[in-house]
């Protein structure tokens, strides 16, 4: 089953994530994005590794050689790699993949984590739980559509 958790961009998606990860505890691996900051700006994104809890860089606002543009972020090659290699793990089972998050770069122009999402979909047998902004779930549901799924507006969670 892969269920979606969707909303509007900063409303807490990640946030309601990790705590339903706290109650769970095991049986997850995947990826985080959380936020980072600095002088209380946000310049970008870490991922999180949920099996080890180490984090590692992923975007920044500031341009760095040979780095994905995105509209406002710059992707560092290094952590989509390893983000990538994460999100396709091959883990028993009764683990549940997290893939937070998926946006218009995956989706509209299928970059950033697309290849190893894409990759995920066609060949996983465990459940997923996927984080995809609102502004391209429906587009998104049509990548999945002949597998079973379930949404969760995070909007409606509460």
């Amino acid at each position: 089953m892969i269920y979606v958790l969707t909303d509007v961009k900063h409303s807490g998606k990640t946030s309601f994530l990790k705590s339903l990860l706290k109650v769970r505890q095991r049986g997850f691996y995947g990826v985080l994005s959380e936020a980072f900051f600095e002088d209380g700006k946000r310049l970008g994104y870490d991922a999180v590794d949920i099996e080890s809890g180490r984090s590692f860089l992923l975007s920044r606002k500031t341009e760095e050689k040979n780095w994905q543009k995105t509209k406002i972020y710059y992707l560092d090659p290094k952590g989509i790699k390893k983000a990538s290699s994460i999100i396709t793990r091959r883990k028993p089972n009764n683990y549940t993949l997290v893939i937070d998050e998926i946006g218009p770069l995956e989706v509209k122009h299928k970059k950033g984590l697309w290849e190893a999402i894409e990759a995920v979909f066609k060949t996983a047998e465990n459940d997923i739980v996927v984080v995809v902004k609102k502004e391209v779930v429906e587009e998104f549901l049509e990548h999945i559509r002949n597998k079973p799924y379930q949404v969760i507006d995070n909007s409606k969670a509460y």
